[in-house]
């Protein structure tokens, strides 16, 4: 049997919906939240343990608000060095 999204939040009980949160928030918190986030970190630092990277544009990179946090204005491109 197939649910269209319509359907499946129907059937969700009353809550807050945080879609734009990683792994959404409240009672529909994923279960694997903080398995993912840690697995995440151990890949990254497994894959760039050895990289040397620099910032692709040598202008100073600002910071702007984005919800509830601060982000790159630019989006912080770096270039990695051989």
């Amino acid at each position: 049997m197939m649910y269209s999204e319509s359907m499946a939040s129907s059937m969700l009980p009353p809550g807050p919906r945080l879609p734009w949160i990683p792994f959404g928030g409240g009672r529909r918190r994923c279960l694997g939240a903080a398995f993912a986030s840690f697995e995440m970190r151990v890949a990254l630092r497994t894959i760039l343990r050895d990289a040397v990277l620099r910032p692709a544009d040598t202008r100073e990179e600002r910071a702007r608000s984005h919800h509830i946090t601060l982000v790159p204005a630019r989006g912080a491109r770096v270039v990695r060095e051989a």
